[in-house]
């Protein structure tokens, strides 16, 4: 009892000790904040309410005159402008109260709106919104606004300022309004048509037809019924506009300032296995060799994030800018830091991979890089650092030099900036600055009464003083911090996340607060290593998506106002990777990595309008990706996956080698790894696909026989069989079932065939072989059954006439493994991630189900989420193996489960066998073995025990007759168990058969005394009542080894035919090489593959003498089976009797 108290005391100080060591970090202050325009704005609701209107009026127009650009707030949470708030009152006052003002605002309004639609400008239009937005000329502003934004393609946009003039918007209702509201809301369904959400609009569109059926207006240049219309225009495809300068490049990270991270028009789905070039960062002269990756997390390392201009591909580092050629990765040093100063940055900061969590980011656009060079590390000043003490960072331009050509590189310093603080004080930028027509906006962070005041600067493109600099937050100073934040473009305002617990966005002419919002911190304990990756602000679609560093939420903010419209959690996100037909995407850290996919609109991520794909919840995100409207680009730690966009299922064939930080322009796919650039050129969106020529080539009869003899195909030509071939056993039980063999050849021009051969029927009658020639892709499995070849590839099964060489049909899915038979004319192809049962006949696929329990059709998945193993068909059941050590029981007919179990982790040795009642042993694990019904009851189970010196894999099982035997692999052998198969009881008391080498147990053999395994070099014989070795006898060198066995004879031959040594072909030429012996080598080579042995051999089961062995020339695969009267071989194309 006191054990148990102190060990509960000991809990309880860990729990309090961690508690405190997981203490949540101080949240940074809103800078802006004016708690005397709060009081100002309450008084004058006071007034409001009270009666004074009159009173009321002039403090609010006093407010939005003098503090109307302040931020205010009433939770302490959301911030917003105190103009918004002055709105907000204005638009309560009586009706008599609100004419009076209007009148009184009506004349600075109507100028401002005529300055606007002369000129086709927003400025003004903003600036009467902002000022008097309940004023009769704010409607036509409005208006204005919005069809300026669809003209621009900014649809998003556009929706947002219609939806103004609704009685249900959002912050105040416009009094008043005298545009037509059907005719309104006919245009917010076009917007959200257009900005690509099609099922957020047939959603809206069939609301508006119930409510509006018989609305007439002028839409979209048609004039008549508004849902006639608009359902015509929805059943077609809108164009498509993008909101980059040069569609074709992609000018920052994410594509765009709004950090979007969409692809204009189409991503391709399909990348080969190995990128088009592969080309190193080249290394800083005279810091030495590229570096390990750091130990703290190769994902530190990706510290690259690609930019394309022009045809060419950018990336900078601390002091460098580096181009790369994109057809061909050619890459040349743009700028080095050293042409400017003096070297400022120690060799740790310019070594490769990096070994901080920096980023280097940069901006490409009209000819011209800007980015940010100096020490990654922000605060405090880094003391490697030279020059430049208090100044550790610049901000550099890069232009073509004067009089040069248009593709010429820009290496010329246009100018550089320092960051705009008074005085000496230390101060650093963020991160490269947004660019947006003509203005350049930057983040820096500046040490102030040992705090960190984080601030956004803004000048003109050719000035050196700033227009503006405005303060955001601030918070205590961070001590190392390396990583830099970015800037987001979002409408007309610039949006930042500190990561330290604020979101605030400021006006991008004006530099004045918009509006923010300071979310909760997460705790984090003492040497919590856990990487976030560079996560700013995301904008589209008229909305804001943060994911903070140090959240654990997911935010949405209306991009105008801030108003927080959503949010997801508790989670970690890694980063949005970008927004695109209505979805915004994240990537998740923990605790069950993944990717989501919300509704912009609502933050669902289930259901219809989003999706969460965890499918292997340890797979972190390796990078950052990008998307289109149909697919996501998703690089993780083991593959490079495409996602469809509309339901999270993989798209194609994952690309196996972790990647890196993603852009995409000029159809070329960039990869910024640690340390290399990678290209994927890609100039066709489908992969090419090889079609059959079937025309089939009738061979000579099979006539019976005494002795070997090959049949002699008439083409002339020797044959090399290139797949397992498929015997189907012939035995007195069912005599009229055919011995046929289906495989796939090659003849030594190079020409494929598939092989059919057989015997009708238990006495061998003759029946014809056939060679059909096939320009397909290899198949992994050919089966002949029911007249016709039923084959299977990596990712496609077809059924192939075997008379005419037609396919009779063809199913193309990724992903194949094994393709079985089963009941009542269905086959099941089974792959790592899906079952799927077809009609044998047609093709017609019957049912599916992935390795979730999700009725989904085959298609590519995450790599290391749970996979099938392997499965067997008995009865009207399926029993399937998972990887993670889980057993289905399956309803063949219709792809139910109808049970699981534990089951053994790795994959089985061998297939489930069974047993004469209709059960299966199956192994459950490195040594225990169970039998089980058709219900998935364990009728017993046998463990061999002695875990110590197991090696993990799964036991073997081999049933003959009224036994199985077990194999259970030491480390010092294979063990071999004599079991009973009534009970499973072992019948080998004394202890187990013991092989040196590894065998197949479905090698195996037995009589009445013996039982017979084949191993590498030896043939081993046991005796079946003590379990003690009787003989072994030795095999000749082959890759494995096969059994049969007759009344007199163990016949042993090799699964594969024996051919040349390559290796001492090679040896011959090296020892004299020389360019006229090239030509002979590949000569001897390609005959050698061609020239091929099966050796047979005939042993005495009783001694294990060697009485006789036959030779058979053929190459690649042999199969063998007793039938009849004799022994059946295939070999080589040919099929052989041994009498």
């Amino acid at each position: 009892m006191r054990r148990v108290s102190r060990i509960v005391t000991v809990v309880v100080l860990l729990i309090v000790g961690t508690a405190r060591a997981a203490e949540v970090p101080e949240s940074a202050n809103v800078r802006g904040e004016s708690t005397t325009s709060r009081k100002r704005l309450a008084e004058a609701e006071q007034k409001i309410v009270a009666g004074k209107s009159a009173e009321a009026i002039d403090d609010l127009q006093r407010i939005l005159d003098e503090v109307g650009d302040t931020l205010v707030t009433a939770d302490g949470k959301q911030f917003y402008a105190a103009r918004q708030y002055v709105h907000q009152f204005l638009a309560k006052l009586p009706d008599p109260e609100l004419k009076k003002y209007r009148d009184r605002v009506e004349e600075p309004a109507a100028k401002l709106l005529a300055l606007g639609k002369s000129r086709r400008e927003t400025r003004p239009l903003l600036e009467l919104l902002d000022r008097y937005a309940l004023s009769r000329p704010a409607e036509d502003a409005i208006l204005l606004l919005a069809e300026l934004a669809f003209e621009r393609g900014q649809f998003a946009m556009a929706e947002g300022y219609w939806k103004k003039l609704l009685p249900e918007a959002e912050g105040y209702r416009y009094p008043g309004v005298k545009t037509a509201l059907p005719l309104v809301r006919a245009k917010i369904i076009l917007a959200t048509q257009y900005r690509g959400d099609r099922q957020a609009a047939g959603r809206v569109l069939a609301d508006f037809q119930k409510a509006e059926p018989k609305a007439e207006g002028h839409i979209a240049g048609k004039t008549g019924n508004l849902s006639t219309i608009l359902a015509e225009l929805l059943s077609d495809t809108p164009p498509r506009l993008s909101s980059p300068a040069n569609p074709a490049d992609w000018s920052s990270l994410g594509g765009s300032p709004s950090r979007e991270g969409r692809v204009p028009g189409n991503l391709h789905r399909h990348w080969p296995s190995q990128p088009t070039w592969k080309t190193p960062i080249p290394p800083v002269e005279g810091v030495g060799k590229i570096g390990a990756s750091p130990g703290s997390g190769p994902v530190k390392s990706l510290a690259f994030h690609p930019v394309v201009m022009d045809g060419r591909a950018y990336i900078a580092d601390a002091g460098r800018v580096i181009a790369f050629d994109l057809r061909t990765g050619t890459a040349e040093v743009v700028f080095d830091q050293r042409s400017i100063a003096k070297p400022a940055l120690g060799k740790d900061t310019l070594r490769l991979p990096t070994a901080t969590d920096t980023d280097f980011t940069l901006t490409a656009t009209g000819g011209r890089l800007y980015f940010r060079f100096g020490s990654p590390l922000l605060f405090p000043v880094p003391a490697d650092v030279e020059a430049l003490v208090t100044r550790p960072s610049t901000l550099i331009c890069l232009a073509r030099p004067p009089e040069s050509l248009p593709d010429a590189l820009p290496t010329r310093v246009a100018w550089k900036r320092f960051p705009p603080v008074a005085g000496d004080g230390p101060a650093s930028w963020e991160g490269s600055p947004l660019v947006v027509d003509g203005h350049v906006l930057a983040a820096f962070v500046r040490s102030e009464g040992g705090r960190a005041v984080q601030a956004i600067a803004c000048y003109r493109d050719d000035g050196e003083r700033p227009i503006w600099v405005t303060d955001v937050c601030e918070v205590s100073t961070a001590a190392g911090r390396t990583r830099p934040e970015l800037l987001t473009l979002a409408g007309r305002n610039v949006v930042f996340c500190s990561h330290s617990g604020v979101v605030a966005a400021v006006n991008l002419h004006t530099g004045k607060p918009a509006w923010a919002y300071r979310y909760p911190r997460i705790r984090r304990f003492p040497g919590d290593g856990r990487y976030r990756d560079l996560s700013p602000p995301v904008a589209a679609a008229g909305r804001v998506f943060v994911a903070p560093n140090d959240g654990d939420q997911l935010l949405a903010f209306d991009a105008e106002s801030g108003k927080l419209l959503w949010q997801d959690g508790p989670l970690l996100f890694d980063h949005v990777i970008g927004a695109a037909a209505g979805k915004v995407v994240a990537t998740v850290a923990g605790p069950q990595r993944g990717i989501r996919a919300y509704d912009a609109a609502t933050g669902s991520c289930d259901g219809l309008t989003g999706w969460r794909n965890h499918d292997d919840p340890y797979l972190p995100t390796f990078g950052r990706g990008l998307l289109s409207d149909e697919v996501i680009a998703w690089p993780t730690a083991t593959a490079l996956y495409t996602i469809r966009l509309a339901d999270g299922t993989v798209a194609a064939q994952p690309v196996r080698v972790p990647h890196g930080n993603l852009a995409y322009a000029w159809n070329v796919l960039l990869v910024a790894t640690a340390t290399e650039v990678w290209g994927y050129v890609q100039e066709g969106d489908e992969p090419p696909r090889e079609s059959p020529q079937p025309r089939p080539i009738l061979l000579g009869a099979i006539p019976p026989t005494e002795t070997v003899r090959p049949i002699e195909p008439k083409v002339g030509l020797p044959l090399r069989l290139d797949s397992p071939a498929v015997l189907e056993r012939v035995t007195a039980a069912n005599p009229e079932r055919a011995a046929n063999v289906g495989a796939m050849a090659r003849t030594k021009d190079g020409q494929r065939l598939l092989v059919r051969a057989g015997v009708a029927g238990a006495e061998f009658v003759t029946s014809a072989a056939t060679l059909v020639p096939y320009d397909g892709v290899r198949p992994t499995t050919v089966v002949a059954r029911g007249g016709h070849f039923l084959l299977a590839s990596d990712d496609n099964v077809s059924q192939v006439d075997s008379v005419r060489g037609r396919a009779i049909w063809t199913v193309t899915q990724p992903d194949i493994i094994e393709v079985i038979p089963i009941r009542n004319g269905l086959v099941l192809r089974v792959g790592e991630h899906h079952l799927v049962a077809y009609e044998l006949a047609t093709g017609r696929i019957c049912w599916a189900l992935d390795s979730h329990k999700r009725s989904r059709l085959p298609e590519p998945a995450i790599e290391s989420g749970a996979r099938f193993l392997s499965a067997v068909a008995f009865e009207d059941r399926l029993l399937v193996q998972l990887s993670t050590g889980r057993r289905w029981l399956i309803e063949a007919a219709k792809g139910h489960v109808l049970k699981e179990a534990d089951t053994a982790d790795r994959e089985w040795a061998t297939p489930p066998q069974r047993l004469t009642d209709g059960a299966v042993v199956v192994a459950d694990g490195p040594s225990r073995v169970s039998a089980i019904d058709t219900a998935c009851r364990v009728l017993w189970s046998f463990d061999a025990k002695r875990e110590a010196s197991l090696t993990g894999e799964a036991a073997g099982v081999r049933v003959i007759g009224d036994s199985v035997y077990v194999f259970v692999h030491r480390n010092h052998g294979v063990e071999v168990e004599r079991l009973s198969a009534l009970a499973g009881l072992t019948r080998w008391a004394d202890r187990p058969a013991l092989l040196k080498a590894d065998a197949d147990p479905l090698t195996a053999l037995a009589d009445d005394e013996r039982i017979y395994v084949p191993t590498a070099g030896q043939l081993v014989a046991f005796k079946l009542d003590t379990g003690r070795e009787a003989w072994q006898a030795e095999l000749p060198p082959a890759e494995s080894w096969q059994t049969v066995l007759t009344q007199n004879r163990l016949v042993v031959l090799p699964k594969y035919a024996v051919t040349a040594n390559a290796s001492a072909v090679f040896e011959s030429f090296l020892r004299f090489p020389h360019m006229r012996r090239v030509l002979g080598l590949l000569h001897t080579l390609a005959d050698d593959s061609f020239r091929g042995n099966v050796p047979v051999l005939l042993f005495d089961p009783r001694t294990g003498r060697l009485q006789q062995r036959l030779d058979i020339a053929a190459v690649g695969s042999v199969s063998v089976d007793v039938g009849g009267d004799g022994v059946w071989i295939a070999a080589g194309g040919a099929m052989y009797r041994l009498h």
